[in-house]
């Protein structure tokens, strides 16, 4: 692995932790003048999304 790679897996707890992972929620704010002219503002402004890893 690269350097980096090593320094960010280690930050977010090592190899073993992610290899361990079954699932990443995440909190997603789309905004923007996009959904807005399509008629459906804030159609995504606070979004949860869990992706099953397993």
């Amino acid at each position: 692995m690269s350097d980096l790679l090593d320094e960010i897996m280690a930050a977010y707890g090592g190899r073993k932790a992610w290899n361990e992972a079954r699932r990443i929620s995440a909190r997603q704010f789309f905004g923007g003048v996009l959904w807005a002219m399509k008629g459906r503002p804030g159609a995504l402004n606070d979004v949860q999304v869990t992706v099953d890893l397993s």
